[in-house]
């Protein structure tokens, strides 16, 4: 499929050819209990649909930035760029047509750009938008999911698949590090981005961004346990902080540690629960409770009380370091927490 040009496009720059990384294409599927991991804090985007639940290492990612894949009978597109540390999971469908994303070779403020291999159209990573084509302006609808470490899938999944590539492998090694780009002072190439933004915090800091209504809200993501309520213009909601896993970027010293953010909307079928957090996980992993006495788990399901089993709804939320973010969201909202 012969991609769009984009070069009309302000700030688009060409750095590989059309598919210089090759997406994985209907990947293969694994038990994930029966894997053996290098260590208990491997990055995994963890995809969930209904009961069907997929882990997707980002070492797979490293030099593929796209898994199209199936998952629940829906088509998704798994996509990791590591220039922005921005992993987001889109449903790979419009207006009932069902297409492949791939590598279009092209950034934008350093972001990846995707190319569809029905129209040739070009999308914006970072923004699930599209840049060029007949649905230009318009959005792939975005998947909730959350950045788990190995040992928190056994424990909270184990029955979940791995994808893997054809031959069955879970990584690539490119033989090289990205240096001390993933460090609080790191910077990001001033070849691959016009105009860095001003910001309040370092350019190379994770941030946290929570959409409500028309504006996005953003927070320092931080590798420790908080908690969060926001009054939002559109409702209570709650985010929820733990110590996640390893960063996915290899360096030329430690990985950096990043949180395992979950948000979830305070209203259930039209009723206000008031969410609260328990200081500690109780016995039965419960970590949340409401008004009406349900006791709710990490995975969003009512343990105890008259809603047992039911579901909070999650809130879509994204993450990426803060020039990235506020490179394409420069309006966002500073939450202080």
């Amino acid at each position: 499929m012969e991609m769009d040009d984009g070069s009309d496009i302000p700030g688009v720059l060409n750095l590989l050819s059309q598919d210089g990384f090759a997406s994985i294409d209907n990947p293969g599927q694994q038990p994930f209990a029966q894997r053996k991991w290098k260590t208990p804090n491997q990055p995994l985007i963890v995809v969930r649909i209904n009961q069907s639940v997929r882990a997707y290492p980002l070492s797979l990612l490293m030099d593929r930035e796209v898994i199209n894949d199936k998952l629940g009978g829906t088509p998704i597109s798994v996509t990791w760029c590591p220039l922005c540390d921005s992993a987001l999971v889109f449903i790979r469908e419009l207006d009932e047509q069902v297409f492949a994303l791939g590598v279009s070779g092209k950034l934008r403020h350093s972001n990846l750009i995707l190319y569809d291999r029905l129209n040739g159209s070009l999308w914006q990573q970072a923004t699930g938008e599209a840049l060029t084509g007949p649905w230009q302006g318009r959005h792939l609808d975005m998947l909730p999911i959350r950045i788990m470490t190995t040992a928190k899938m056994l424990k909270e999944f184990p029955d979940a698949e791995v994808a893997t590539d054809r031959s069955g492998r879970i990584g690539y090694h490119r033989g090289h590090t990205y240096g001390d780009y993933d460090t609080i002072q790191g910077r990001p190439s001033p070849d691959l981005i016009a105009d860095l933004p001003d910001l309040p915090v370092p350019l190379m800091q994770r941030v946290l961004a929570i959409p409500d209504g028309e504006r996005w809200l953003v927070m320092v993501d931080r590798p420790e346990f908080f908690h969060t309520i926001i009054e939002g213009q559109t409702g209570r909601m709650i985010v929820l902080n733990r110590p996640g896993a390893e960063s996915g970027i290899p360096p030329s010293g430690e990985r950096r540690i990043h949180g395992d953010p979950v948000a979830w909307s305070d209203t259930l079928n039209g009723n206000d629960l008031m969410l609260q957090v328990y200081d500690q996980t109780q016995d039965n992993g419960a970590i949340l409770y409401d008004q009406e006495g349900n006791e709710w788990g990490i995975q969003g399901r009512a343990l105890t009380g008259p809603r047992k089993g039911e579901q909070l709804t999650p809130i879509i939320h994204r993450r990426m370091f803060a020039f990235a973010w506020f490179s394409f969201y420069p309006d966002s909202k500073w939450l202080r927490e």
